[in-house]
């Protein structure tokens, strides 16, 4: 019987979760993402990707699950199906990698309703997660403020929503890929065994 554990714990280095974010971040969506990074991590895979198809939700759920990301010990990466709008754009931004479908894009963060203190509070939430993931935090920004002007990308009174191509030139994709097959090839993960 030892042996054959001992087997079981190996494997669970080539094994990777994937986590749908389709739809509204809420509570339970936030719920379900912390649940299987735990368990993800508790079985030390090599990964987990997020497929993310969200228009966004509940900053509150978003900033749970910004913290959960940031905090795992595996990769996470984010896996931008079509788009990863408002809170959607944070857990994004909270990722290791971000990976864009062709014809996706991310950003358009304004909070509703866009009060000077709530755009303030989610600004903040957004240039601190992309400090932390190595991203430039003034884009961050202007997906959230449209007073933030980027000489080249953003003018003002707009609110910055990239597109894949524009991700990649600006650090914000590490990649651009179609569809799991290709995320986890770049990834380097092929051979790994895919728990949805």
């Amino acid at each position: 019987v030892m042996p054959v554990l001992a087997d079981s714990v190996q494997d669970s280095q080539d094994t990777v979760y994937v986590v749908s974010i389709d739809g509204e971040i809420t509570p339970a969506m936030s719920a379900f993402l912390i649940d299987r990074l735990e368990l993800a991590n508790r079985e030390e895979a090599a990964g987990l990707i997020m497929e993310i198809r969200t228009l966004g939700g509940r900053v509150d759920s978003a900033i749970e699950m910004r913290d959960a990301i940031v905090a795992s010990d595996i990769p996470v990466v984010a896996y931008i199906e079509s788009r990863a709008i408002s809170a959607g754009a944070l857990i994004s931004i909270a990722a290791d990698t971000i990976i864009m479908a062709p014809g996706s894009h991310i950003g358009a963060a304004e909070p509703v309703p866009n009060e000077p203190k709530a755009i303030a509070y989610v600004s903040g939430e957004f240039r601190s997660t992309a400090e932390r993931t190595g991203r430039d935090p003034d884009i961050a920004e202007a997906m959230v403020d449209a007073t933030a002007v980027i000489e080249g990308l953003i003018g003002a009174d707009a609110i910055l929503d990239l597109t894949a191509s524009q991700a990649r030139e600006y650090g914000y994709a590490d990649h651009v890929a179609a569809g799991r097959t290709e995320v986890l090839r770049v990834m380097g993960w092929t051979d790994a065994q895919v728990i949805e």
